[in-house]
């Protein structure tokens, strides 16, 4: 079968790898955003899948608009047999999408119709779900509202963090990808239309979305720091200075303090903050111009002091 394959950011590489790797499937062109500046030299440099796609020796577009006249032109001439998209970042017309001669496609990190949207990995966490997963759906022009077509769930651990829980989704991801296309070919797969009823969005989030609530229960605010590492990465503040915290543990205790205040400063036990309903260990920290430390080191180079109240 003719594929043409759509993606952008390091998610999509697993994908575009077995793709590749597979016999049945031809990949006709990648399609991805155009290059950007990077680093402290302002480098221009291709998106993770440009770069793979050129490592592969795979034929490669670098765009910043999908639904020019030249590139639906271009697309026209290659008839595929389906569109693969992978978080590519571009919005689709209809008529771009009606273009693959069997059905353009779609993988999701996230079992629809639960987190629908630009950020389905840190909402699981940050949600305390026990299990997320991956779907393929058919892609409409409702954001990912199109009818599903294979599901994988995957088990959401204590230690998992967006980083780690989206290098997993983009391995199982890529597997199913594959089965898809290939049960499609088959004719195996029945679409589902998804339950809106069931539906919920998981909104783009930008950099002030990752500062703390000690007002929340200490579950609540563990979960809320991993599904914001690495990015946009949790945060309080220390004396006025912004303080992104990595790592925090739970801390079974009995307090009546005020939620964000430091209640222990032990360098054995850690930097200790109420919360709602207890208190946790910020593990893991990093200051403006620093390097992540442990709250050993914290303690030691900067001496908070018990009583002290963070957020402020």
């Amino acid at each position: 079968m003719k594929i043409v394959f759509f993606g952008s950011p390091d998610f999509s590489v697993p994908s575009l790898v077995r793709l590749d790797n597979n016999n049945e499937i031809d990949i006709e062109l990648v399609v991805t955003q155009p290059p950007r500046k990077k680093g402290r030299g302002q480098k221009l440099s291709s998106t993770p899948v440009g770069q793979k796609a050129k490592e592969l020796d795979l034929d490669l577009l670098e765009i910043p608009d999908i639904n020019s006249e030249e590139i639906k032109e271009q697309l026209e001439a290659i008839k595929a047999d389906y569109f693969v998209v992978v978080a590519f970042g571009q919005i689709f017309t209809q008529e771009v999408l009606d273009i693959p001669k069997k059905a353009p496609i779609n993988l999701h990190a996230s079992l629809l119709p639960r987190y629908r949207g630009a950020s389905p990995i840190h909402q699981a966490i940050i949600n305390g779900d026990n299990k997320t997963g991956v779907t393929t759906m058919l892609i409409s022009r409702e954001l990912d509202q199109g009818d599903m077509l294979l599901q994988e769930e995957l088990i959401i651990k204590d230690s998992d963090t967006v980083g780690k829980l989206h290098d997993k989704l983009a391995e199982i991801g890529a597997d199913l990808l594959v089965k898809t296309l290939l049960e499609m070919e088959a004719g195996k797969i029945e679409p589902e239309s998804q339950d809106d009823s069931l539906a919920n969005y998981a909104p783009q989030l930008n950099k002030k979305d990752g500062l703390i609530d000690f007002d929340q229960p200490s579950h609540d605010v563990f979960n809320f720091i991993r599904g914001n590492n690495p990015w946009p990465g949790a945060y309080t503040f220390y004396q006025g200075k912004k303080l992104k915290v990595w790592k925090s543990e739970i801390v079974e205790t009995d307090n009546n303090s005020t939620p964000g205040e430091i209640i222990s400063v032990d360098l054995n036990r850690g930097l200790i903050v109420s919360t709602a309903n207890g208190a946790i260990n910020l593990a893991k920290v990093q200051l403006p111009g620093s390097k992540r430390m442990s709250a050993r080191d914290f303690i030691c180079g900067y001496q908070p002091e018990k009583g002290e109240i963070l957020g402020k």
